[in-house]
């Protein structure tokens, strides 16, 4: 950031093209900044159960249908697919804004570790009596089992640190504490020419 309000100051208004460059690489060096910062309170406030969440009834497949809608223009940028298969019936116990920012995490990471062409699905899948499991599966990139081992460590991205796609390494660690805050569960599996399936349980409204 540094670096490039000092080449505006330098170029001054002499070249307003790049002048807009370089404000541009600011804004999102700036967006970056904020979205780690905020992630890194998150997590310490999930680590002292500090979140103060309100677990309410919300029907899923709304929540769930919020969250893509925001993502369907990245969507659209990598030429993937995404689909909600969820009855409207389901009802869950949840915080909402923290409910809707685990599937915004989740519905990201599928995104930008998938391949051009390929899909993004959330599913129901079966759970216990009183829970509600949901599945974001995608046909992206698949873990080795190291990888596996190492999923939900923080800043750990996996070797993908030093490839163009965006991160910090810490949505998924936060979006299974906030899972668990709302006493349910959070697992990743991935699987040889599948792409990889993050599931969720959450209580089941009464």
């Amino acid at each position: 950031m540094i670096g490039f309000a000092e080449l505006v100051e330098l170029t001054g208004s002499k070249e307003p093209a790049k002048v807009e460059s370089y404000a541009h690489q600011i804004r999102l060096a700036g967006e970056h900044m904020l979205a780690l910062v905020n992630d890194l309170l998150d997590l310490g406030r999930a680590a002292v159960g500090g979140l103060g969440l309100k677990l309410q009834a919300l029907p899923l497949r709304a929540a769930t249908e919020e969250a893509v809608d925001l993502l369907r223009g990245l969507a659209n940028t990598h030429r993937l697919s995404m689909q909600v298969n969820i009855d409207d019936s389901v009802m869950v116990m949840a915080d909402k804004s923290r409910l809707h920012q685990v599937l915004l995490n989740l519905g990201s990471n599928a995104i930008k570790y998938n391949r051009s062409g390929g899909s993004v699905r959330f599913l129901l899948h079966p759970s216990e009596s009183g829970l509600v499991g949901m599945t974001v599966e995608d046909t992206g990139i698949r873990m080795t089992p190291a990888q596996a081992s190492r999923l939900f460590q923080p800043f750990d991205r996996l070797g993908l640190d030093r490839t163009p796609i965006p991160g910090a390494g810490l949505g998924l660690v936060i979006s299974r504490s906030l899972i668990e805050e709302m006493e349910g569960s959070l697992s990743a599996h991935s699987t040889p020419q599948e792409g990889t399936r993050v599931r969720i349980q959450l209580r089941q409204s009464a």
